[in-house]
């Protein structure tokens, strides 16, 4: 299927509006692969033997190994066939979560974007996951990962609204629970900032314990909500004007509950919100405008 084909069946599929933006869930990282593997979803067979070693040295889904984890081969292959999507988009800025397997899919699904050398990818901190699993803990050192993504593409990325955080180590855990928050810095100072992951892979295994499954996240859906608000109005009041960018020529690379959280327009009673799955990697239009009401009236 040829680029032009590919962009005309997707104009046909979705009415461009001034208010929407495209959505890209991160590809199929080696949490997502694990999971998939336990479901019996893929088979041995499919995995390679890296990806075998791994997800057979996994004890549960709060394994301090997940934290950050990369993408998988499957992954990969995802967001490279993503490119014959994106390669005919008007893409002019990219804003992406800091979580590696963002990152990662990031890189390479623009890896071949004709405009790439002009596409600021902007690392947003507020887009990051729902802090649900370890994987969904940023890494310890983002200078480590400034190098590496600076390093190996020609994307421009900007990781300055991290930098910012006096606390480079600590910054995501001003959106948890206030209780754990305060236990996590305690023994972080310990034991070492370097060793916050570790010290929130505990917390949430001791919590799955003690908890049903639905109670297990240490970030509440009111939380990312109101993460998802304070987004919204600095993209379309702040960022868009400030660009002189139409939100259609904006992509944006998150995860599937914060994605959703800011998708959706109705939730459960606990919060969950009402959504369709996002599959990984499948590049779509939509309409977080809905958001800038809302954080208003509340």
């Amino acid at each position: 299927v040829s680029t032009q084909s590919t962009w005309e069946l997707i104009l046909g599929r979705e009415k461009m509006i001034g208010s929407k933006v495209w959505i890209i869930r991160h590809a199929c990282s080696y949490f997502n692969l694990w999971v998939q593997w336990q479901a019996k979803l893929i088979s041995e067979e499919e995995l390679t033997p890296e990806e075998k070693k791994f997800v057979s040295s996994i004890v549960d889904m709060y394994d301090p190994k997940f934290v950050d984890a990369p993408l998988s081969l499957k992954g990969e292959g995802q967001a490279i066939a993503a490119q014959k999507i994106v390669n005919a988009l008007p893409i002019r800025y990219i804003i992406v979560s800091p979580l590696r397997r963002a990152l990662e899919t990031a890189r390479l699904v623009f890896d071949t974007h004709p405009l790439k050398s002009n596409i600021d990818v902007i690392v947003h901190p507020l887009i990051r996951e729902t802090i649900t699993n370890p994987d969904d803990i940023p890494y310890f050192t983002i200078k480590k990962n400034k190098e590496k993504y600076m390093k190996e593409t020609a994307l421009k990325f900007d990781f300055s609204l991290i930098e910012q955080y006096e606390n480079q180590a600590l910054y995501f855990l001003e959106s948890i629970d206030e209780d754990v928050k305060e236990i996590a810095k305690k023994e972080a100072l310990v034991k070492g900032e370097e060793h916050i992951h570790e010290i929130i892979a505990q917390m949430m295994t001791e919590k799955a314990k003690k908890v049903p499954k639905k109670m297990r996240r240490l970030e509440t859906f009111s939380n990312s909500l109101k993460r998802a608000k304070i987004f919204a109005q600095w993209f379309y009041n702040t960022f868009l004007p400030a660009k002189k960018v139409k939100s259609e020529e904006v992509a944006i690379i998150g995860h599937s509950i914060f994605l959703s959280v800011m998708l959706a327009k109705e939730f459960k009673p606990h919060g969950k919100p009402i959504y369709e799955p996002i599959q990984n990697a499948q590049p779509f239009l939509g309409d977080i405008s809905h958001l800038l009401k809302q954080a208003t009236e509340s």
